[in-house]
């Protein structure tokens, strides 16, 4: 199990995401399995798309774990934030997030190991 905690705050004009995992919150398997696979990443750019709403934000890849909290601020000034829909893109932006992370540990939890084992030869 993992947990990812969202803070959505306002820091003068900006919108600001808070992206928490703590490790306390990650079970012990899951944390063997990155000790043996690697920790994966999410990119909290790319593209959001959701029926006739699409942006694209510059590629921002985090660990899943050790790049956590992660802070992320957005002007309402620049875009793709300066025109309309700011609620459903904000919505959508945090959405796309939650679910890049648990496809991260859903990958993660996937992998399988076909070398551990062991091998007895008779002579």
């Amino acid at each position: 199990m993992a947990k990812l905690r969202t803070y959505q705050t306002m820091e003068n004009t900006d919108y600001v995401f808070t992206f928490a995992s703590e490790p306390q919150d990650v079970s012990s398997n899951d944390k063997a399995l990155m000790t043996k696979y690697g920790e994966p990443e999410i990119n909290l750019g790319g593209t959001f798309t959701l029926a006739q709403l699409t942006y694209t934000l510059p590629d921002q890849f985090v660990k899943i774990l050790s790049g956590f909290p992660v802070k992320v601020k957005f002007s309402p000034d620049a875009a793709p934030w300066s025109d309309t829909n700011l609620d459903n893109k904000f919505d959508l932006y945090r959405t796309t997030i939650e679910t890049r992370f648990s496809a991260a540990y859903t990958a993660l939890r996937a992998n399988d190991d076909t070398f551990t084992g062991e091998y007895v030869t008779n002579i």
